[in-house]
């Protein structure tokens, strides 16, 4: 591998660890976010079974937690998008 493509390999590495380290808050934010609401869905989905009959607050957390999981799993690829487009472009954009 030629010394100039290790500088490059090297830059883009680096641009991917100093975004991952900037948004390492936003990530584990995300992360919570989406444990919990992964519980509340199956809660949900375990009292629907046990009781054999759906009310409000079921479908309500059912449907809430869905809605949390696509949102916060949506934030946690677009970062990496934003990762993969400067180890492939080699700049970030905000």
């Amino acid at each position: 591998m030629a010394e100039t493509e290790k500088a490059i390999l090297d830059a883009r590495y680096n641009t991917v660890k100093k975004l991952t380290k900037l948004h390492h808050f936003e990530r584990m934010a995300h992360l919570v976010v989406n444990i919990a609401s992964f519980l509340v869905l199956l809660t949900c989905t375990i009292i629907m079974l046990i009781n054999k009959e759906t009310d409000i607050m079921s479908l309500t957390g059912m449907f809430g937690s869905t809605g949390l999981i696509t949102i916060t799993t949506g934030r946690i690829l677009k970062m990496w998008e934003k990762a993969m487009k400067a180890v492939i472009t080699g700049n970030y954009e905000k």
